[in-house]
């Protein structure tokens, strides 16, 4: 080991606190055994004792002999300083971190690395880790390593549904998430699966018989025969450890908004995901398999390591409402209710009115107001909705029957609206194209917006009726354009 200045007093300090093990050598204090002759025949000579009487006294001396022994490890100096002197003052990399009283050292152990520096060649089988990272690991570079990668199979067999609304599911969690929301998640998807599926969780949470992150998601096949695997909670390991295993790594400690540290840590994160999957081993069967992945997490970086795999994402309202907050069921009730007004109004030509919401959804009908609010309130949404459906009736937009457009209205029609819902440099903020859209229905009142709107090219119709649907929550979106399937009398031209 070469030092900096200084070398000398840290080699003597060395030699102060080298820790002395000769009690670890000493025997354990016991009597002699009498012969296994005699134990077999249970025979004792005169003032000799008995088997029984033989094992109960050196199980004593014993226990005896390792309390001195733990008594003499407590009194042991922690040999902490010359690391703790080697991080802070002679530059070797390592990371400090003081928590609740405790400093605790982080130092490289290069036990592992000098085993693989002292082969001429070096086979790593790990089915996420990156050749990147592998370089990082030994201090080498990338171009150094050969990298060789089977083709993956195909994974139609597999569906890998992120659920959300259910918040991140860390090691912190709330008392009504633990005792009743996660819970009845966990009873729905039995239900759907005949009662043959498998939870992993942080091992904080994991029940009985379930598994737990970093255990049961690597290399094992206890759940190779269940269709499906639930992960609640991401499996990120302790950020504290990852700072500091990134400072060892890379030299520095990153800061709140580090760009490498988060690559690094995502990298860990998505490989860990990847191998939770792995454990149905969908790819040995053609029996469909699904994977539940219950957290606030792209699934972007699925579709690689799956090719094939059903990948979608869901609100938890979705799957198991009882599992949702209670804000999110009160949303997804009064939508749901909206859409049962609306689908019947169309239906039978009644007038859909906002009353009519809260009586379905249970709640009242200010809470509806409010809900609606965001959306330019119930009159706009439905009569905006209400428009931008029939507008793709060929006998209401008959231009016999409209009256002229003067040319202010012409623009909006046929340069304003493309324009707003496809600008030539931008891709347009649905909220912003429904509230102008909400102006130009205030402005020029409705019959003259209809008029407006009958002017306006098919296409600009059809992507101002996407973003209208756009603003409604992600797990509401498909209720609405379900009304546009034909459910009417009369078919909708062009869907």
């Amino acid at each position: 080991m070469v030092l900096l200045g200084g070398g000398e007093f840290l080699e003597k300090l060395l030699e102060i606190l080298e820790l002395k093990l000769d009690f670890l050598d000493e025997e354990e204090n016991g009597i002699p055994r009498t012969s296994k002759k005699k134990r077999e025949n249970n025979t004792t000579s005169e003032g000799e004792i008995s088997k029984a009487t033989e094992f109960f006294i050196n199980k004593k001396l014993r226990i005896e002999s390792r309390k001195e022994m733990f008594e003499s490890a407590k009194e042991l100096l922690l040999n902490w300083l010359p690391q703790f002197l080697l991080i802070l003052c002679y530059h070797q990399r390592g990371s400090l971190t003081f928590n609740k009283k405790t400093l605790t050292i982080y130092f490289k152990d290069s036990r592992h690395l000098d085993l693989a520096q002292s082969a001429r060649t070096n086979i790593f089988l790990d089915a996420t880790l990156s050749p990147s990272l592998l370089a990082q690991k030994l201090g080498i570079q990338t171009s150094d390593i050969l990298h060789i990668e089977e083709e993956k199979p195909d994974y139609s067999n597999l569906t890998i549904t992120q659920i959300s609304g259910m918040g991140k599911l860390g090691r912190e969690r709330s008392g009504s998430m633990q005792d009743e929301r996660i819970p009845a998640l966990k009873a729905a998807l039995k239900t759907r699966h005949n009662n043959d599926v498998a939870f992993l969780d942080h091992k904080l949470y994991a029940q009985k018989g379930e598994g737990y992150h970093f255990r049961d998601s690597r290399g094992v096949n206890r759940f190779e025969g269940v269709p499906a695997i639930t992960s609640f909670g991401l499996p990120y390991r302790n950020i504290g450890m990852l700072k500091a295993e990134f400072q060892i790594l890379c030299g520095y400690c990153p800061g709140e908004d580090d760009e490498n540290f988060k690559a690094y840590a995502d990298e860990l994160l998505y490989s860990e995901i990847i191998q939770e999957g792995g454990r149905l081993r969908a790819s040995r069967t053609d029996k469909e398999k699904t994977f539940y992945i219950v957290a606030e997490v792209s699934t972007d970086f699925l579709a690689e390591a799956y090719p094939g795999a059903n990948i979608k994402s869901q609100h938890i309202t979705e799957i198991c409402p009882e599992a949702a907050n209670r804000g999110d069921r009160s949303l997804a009730a009064v939508f749901a209710a909206a859409q049962e007004v609306l689908s019947n109004s169309m239906l039978m030509g009644v007038k859909a009115v906002q009353r009519d919401i809260g009586a379905i959804a249970g709640v009242t009908q200010s809470y509806v107001s409010k809900v609606l609010k965001r959306y330019g309130g119930w009159d706009k949404f439905k009569k905006l909705f209400h428009l931008l459906i029939d507008s793709f009736n060929s006998n209401w937009n008959n231009s016999k029957k409209l009256k002229k457009l003067n040319d202010d209205e012409k623009y909006i029609a046929t340069q304003w609206f493309p324009n707003l819902v496809d600008p030539p440099f931008d891709n347009p903020d649905p909220e912003d194209v429904v509230e102008e859209v909400m102006e130009v229905i205030e402005d020029h009142g409705i019959k003259k917006f209809k008029e407006i709107l009958a002017h306006t090219p098919f296409e600009t119709r059809v992507k101002m009726l996407g973003f209208l649907i756009q603003i409604l929550p992600d797990y509401l979106q498909n209720e609405f354009i379900d009304i546009l399937g034909g459910e009417r009398g009369e078919p909708i031209v062009g869907f």
